[in-house]
């Protein structure tokens, strides 16, 4: 069972102290993560970021950033912000790794108020919510080849989606979804929170239809439409471009996407080595999120999307994390069901499903259970996340090392073959695996990232 949220904490001295102690705590986890970012970037561009900044070297304008596809999917918000830092920092790349861990930030942010609206009960219990959206989990995202546009402004674009659907004027609310629409479909991995919004809105219409409202549904059938229209744009140009080689549907053993799907769960907790247990505790994670999506589906089709906006947020954020761990299934399975889901980068976009079942659990009736649902949510997240374990310890240095070494031999010798020998010995870095002569060329004739002056 469940009660209906409560939109502000009770003003006493205890929850007054808890939502103190959230706040010191978010603001020493933000600052500890931008300095592990700091330690440990070098500015030169790494991997997916030499072909990431192609809108770039073009010198193409807004929409072909915005609209630039790299992959499966577009990179739309947050290649803008990415080229607007870059023109600003001489192409500086660590700005990427910074500017992806202040989106990730400024998502935990926003899911303050969301929990407060969405009926988060305790104070205290809120610090759950920064450590599910800066676990050290995803660090690859933040010092691999970072990109701002996969994970980090899709998951801050979905909290404020979900955030208007506590508006009160309808037309800003229906305005500012279709503007948010648009930048989560075309931004990374937000397509999949931007798929539900036209089903939302066209469930609003249905239901203001049938109350004789006509006004309301014709308005939100035309914000329907209008996001409707934003996947048309969306498929303009675009083209199939699996993120692997080898890439074929459907998979042999389709068994293997749940596998997959499973074993990202496991690994946004740490779970690694215990190939049953792994499978086990994704399974169930599954199963939650799962219940989650279809019971807050269910309540909205009984009443509508703004008669209940808490359960539209728990639907986005499930449903979104479940088709986002599907396709990544889908598209990965070919590389092996037992090692790639374990990759770092899949974390980031897995937080969203966590911050439902906290919310979820929030949401609880019977306080002993909802106590024990939230610490223990909390106990996970913080064994995971709050630090480094030892392997992506050495991960994290193994980055940093060999963009260095490459960096200092390319600068040196100016051949990209010799940096490729002198950094391949780690553990087999390379810098990219193809010819990068011409990109090279233009950053040294334009001064740019790591010949822009003043590099140490």
């Amino acid at each position: 069972m469940e009660s209906s949220p409560p939109h502000k904490f009770p003003n006493n001295l205890w929850i007054r102290l808890g939502l103190a102690a959230v706040a010191v705590l978010t603001v020493l986890l933000a600052v500890h993560r931008l300095d592990f970012v700091s330690a440990n970037t070098v500015n030169i561009l790494y991997w997916d970021q030499w072909d990431i900044y192609d809108p770039l070297f073009r010198g193409d304008g807004w929409w072909g950033l915005f609209s630039h596809q790299h992959g499966p999917h577009r990179q739309g918000v947050g290649f803008l912000a990415t080229a607007g830092l870059a023109r600003l920092t001489q192409w500086d790349s660590r700005g990427d790794a910074l500017l992806t861990v202040a989106a990730t930030i400024a998502a935990a942010l926003c899911a303050f108020p969301l929990a407060r609206r969405c009926g988060a009960r305790s104070g205290i219990a809120l610090v759950t919510v920064p450590l599910i959206f800066l676990t050290m989990r995803q660090f690859e995202a933040w010092i691999g080849p970072a990109n701002p546009s996969h994970g980090a402004f899709p998951i801050l674009l979905t909290l404020l989606y979900g955030l208007t659907w506590f508006l009160r004027s309808p037309v800003w609310r229906l305005v500012l979804q279709v503007v948010l629409t648009l930048g989560l479909v075309f931004t990374g991995f937000g397509l999949f929170a931007g798929a539900l919004s036209p089903v939302l809105l066209g469930i609003e219409a249905w239901r203001h239809w049938r109350k004789r409202a006509l006004r309301p549904a014709i308005f939100a059938a035309v914000a329907c439409l209008l996001t409707l229209g934003v996947w048309v744009l969306f498929f303009i140009g675009y083209k199939n471009q699996p993120a692997v080689a080898g890439f074929h549907f459907p998979h042999e053993r389709p068994i293997e996407y749940g596998y997959f799907a499973a074993l990202m769960l496991a690994s946004y907790f740490g779970w690694h080595g215990h190939l049953t247990l792994d499978l086990a505790g994704g399974f169930a994670f599954l199963g939650l999120l799962l219940i989650v999506a279809v019971v807050h589906g269910i309540r909205i089709l009984r009443k509508s999307p703004t008669e209940e906006p808490a359960s539209a947020i728990l639907l986005i954020l499930a449903a979104g994390t479940l088709l986002y761990c599907i396709n990544t299934a889908v598209g990965r399975v070919v590389l092996g069901w037992q090692e790639a889901p374990y990759a770092p980068r899949y974390v980031t976009l897995i937080a969203p499903g966590i911050l439902a079942l906290y919310l979820q659990a929030e949401r609880l009736t019977l306080q002993h259970i909802r106590n024990a649902c939230w610490a223990a949510l909390l106990a996970l997240v913080a064994w995971s996340g709050l630090v480094l374990n030892p392997g992506d310890r050495e991960a994290a240095a193994w980055y940093r090392r060999g963009r260095e070494k490459w960096k200092n031999v390319y600068l040196t010798t100016g051949s990209q073959h010799e940096a490729n020998v002198a950094s391949s010995p780690d553990q087999g870095f390379t810098i990219h695996p193809g010819d990068l002569t011409a990109k090279l060329s233009y950053l040294r004739e334009h001064h740019l990232n790591l010949f822009a002056p003043g590099q140490p």
